[in-house]
């Protein structure tokens, strides 16, 4: 299922970027966070979810990517494309808070003619609108910005990874804060400081919504009551390669493996259903084969793909990585990762240390999906 909601947004967002952003992975991070986010609303008084198009973007499946740092996207990227729905990368609230705009609606009213919420395609502060002054407690003040841990980092993803988001296979989510002075603040207080991180679109709740993620590990995941093992396989991967030349290949060569993707996702869903079979382990063990066949069928595409001339120029070869595709208990997923965020270490351990304290019944169709794919690949 080709994700449209993301392919259109980032043909616009890439389209929109000068040469001077193209230049500047910081820049190309900034930009790119100005695109997803609401301004708008923050020039209200109404606060709204700050991810624009929201509901255009939940009607696609996504895997989720978790605990991954910035400087594993790239990895994690080239691993999990085969696997993966639209893979969905986020920081949560990882690295520095990075300010995007800011307004005061008094002092705007006195320097533009435009009402606030008419703003369209906001890109960073204007020098019309003073700046964020929590010192003067008699003026309703706003400013809104993500975190982000290296705007380099993250810019070099997406200039690289950009024939991937242009087709809708990958996107990354950031976390928005907004932080604002009532007007009837007492200059003593302060300004007040809300994380935005509303379950309407947070990348938790992608992961509630989809009951699907991938994560890098160094080891299995230990398995208990709340995990339970589906399969193990060697994944096919090209090998060899940037970022850049690996979205470029798998872009052009995508037709090799859409079937093999499609075949996962279906199987997946088959899944949802075995979970709660009387003889769910016998019936996962049948579903994991048939994962296992469309992984070999694809593997021997991707040794035609790798042995083509262009794709040999530019020393990609045929590689694999060692995955495990385990179920894991929603509910306990879920709080763990709102509780070490999205990028948080040590979901594995956390898990293992509840299923050792935590004894209630586990209700039925609370499953979800997790490819723990190896940190370490090989070259065939």
């Amino acid at each position: 299922m080709e994700n449209r909601a993301v392919a259109r947004h980032m043909h616009k967002y890439f389209k929109r970027l000068t040469a001077e952003e193209r230049s500047d992975p910081v820049l190309a991070a900034r930009k790119y966070a100005n695109s997803l986010i609401n301004a708008n609303d923050y020039c209200s008084a109404e606060q709204r979810p700050p991810l624009a198009h929201l509901a255009r973007f939940k009607k696609y499946p996504y895997h989720i990517g978790l605990e991954t740092t910035g400087r594993e996207f790239a990895t994690l990227t080239k691993r999990a494309t085969l696997v993966s729905d639209t893979l969905l990368l986020s920081h949560g609230t990882e690295g520095d808070y990075r300010r995007l705009g800011w307004i005061s609606d008094s002092r705007w009213r006195d320097q533009s003619e435009r009402d606030p919420r008419e703003i369209d395609d906001w890109d960073g502060p204007s020098t019309r609108v003073p700046p964020f002054d929590p010192g003067n407690p008699g003026l309703h003040e706003k400013e809104w910005g993500f975190y982000c841990p290296s705007l380099e980092s993250l810019g070099t993803w997406l200039l690289e990874s950009e024939p991937l988001l242009r087709a809708g296979l990958a996107w990354h989510l950031p976390t928005f804060m907004v932080r604002y002075q009532p007007e009837d603040c007492p200059e003593s207080t302060g300004p007040s400081q809300y994380l935005l991180s509303a379950r309407d679109y947070d990348a938790v709740d992608f992961l509630v919504t989809d009951g699907r993620a991938v994560n890098l590990t160094d080891t299995k995941p230990v398995l208990n009551r709340l995990v339970r093992p589906i399969l193990e396989v060697d994944i096919p991967m090209l090998e060899g390669v940037g970022l850049r030349d690996f979205a470029r290949i798998t872009v052009e060569e995508f037709d090799s493996y859409a079937a093999t993707r499609d075949l996962i996702r279906r199987t997946l869903l088959d899944m949802d259903s075995a979970m709660d079979d009387v003889q769910s382990d016998i019936a996962l063990a049948k579903l994991g084969i048939d994962i296992r066949d469309g992984v070999r069928e694809v593997q021997a595409q991707m040794s035609q793909v790798a042995r083509h001339r262009a794709v040999r120029a530019s020393g990609a070869g045929l590689g694999s990585v060692a995955a495990v595709l385990v179920a894991v208990y929603g509910p306990a997923l879920t709080a763990v990762v709102s509780a070490l965020g999205v990028g948080g270490m040590g979901v594995w351990q956390v898990l293992q240390a509840s299923a050792d304290h935590d004894t209630r019944s586990l209700r039925k169709r609370e499953w979800y999906f997790v490819w723990a794919l190896s940190k370490k690949s090989y070259r065939a």
